[in-house]
């Protein structure tokens, strides 16, 4: 024999809200400054390698900010109960079930809000291991080319557009390498002044933006005009 006690039904409605930047809302990286300090090793006329500390900063700023806020409802239904089985045996037995069901998220409404330009800035903390070949010859002045690889802390303030934060602010480290181009002028004995150009990259970071978690960034690209004292012993 059965014995079924009455079923219960429940419906419950959740609306979810998502925020996210508008496709074409683009991050701009400005002009900045940059300083480091190396200590090397000459192991020939021609070669030298060093391990050189740097620091870059810029700034970063938006064009054409727009945000996307998307809402969607969300139901989901329930029904529970009991069913009882009576055994001449065993006596009675109680069987309960659950079943849920979430129909398809039905979609509210999709707005785009623009927002006020901001800017913020991003530092780069650098350990870099570089060699260079220079090209000797009789004059002053001595060509070399470098290269190097090293690891890099790469911090992003927040950064807002309007009252909104865009970009959570965050520390990440990531792997780097650089090339430089330069020459060296011979000002007086153990003692040159060098100046070239510097492209100094890093791989990809994982960002916190509105609206999303563990966003990867491209990858971040620096050049940049290098002014620098060399002191021989």
């Amino acid at each position: 024999m059965f014995v079924n006690s009455p079923a219960t039904y429940q419906q419950t409605l959740a609306r979810k809200e998502v925020v996210t930047l508008a496709p074409n809302t683009i991050l701009n990286v400005g002009s900045g400054y940059g300083l480091s300090v190396a200590l090397g090793y000459r192991f020939s006329p021609n070669f030298r390698a060093d391990v050189e500390f740097a620091y870059f900063k810029s700034t970063i700023s938006l064009s054409n900010p727009n945000v996307i806020l998307t809402t969607t409802d969300i139901t989901t239904e329930t029904a529970s109960g009991r069913i009882s089985t009576v055994n001449n045996k065993t006596g009675v037995v109680d069987l309960t079930f659950t079943t849920q069901h979430i129909p398809a998220p039905v979609p509210v409404a999709t707005t785009l809000t623009p927002l006020a330009a901001g800017s913020t800035n991003i530092e780069n903390y650098a350990v870099m291991f570089n060699g260079y070949y220079y090209f000797v010859n009789d004059s002053a002045f001595t060509p070399h080319v470098g290269a190097g690889f090293g690891f890099n802390t790469y911090s992003f303030g927040t950064l807002f557009a309007g009252n909104t934060p865009i970009i959570n602010a965050f520390t990440a480290g990531n792997f780097a390498y650089q090339l430089k181009v330069g020459v060296a002028v011979d000002l007086v004995e153990n003692l040159a002044l060098q100046v070239g150009y510097r492209y100094f990259a890093t791989a990809t970071v994982k960002i916190n933006a509105l609206g999303f978690t563990n966003n990867e960034a491209p990858a971040q690209g620096i050049g940049s005009l290098d002014a620098s004292l060399r002191f021989s012993f």
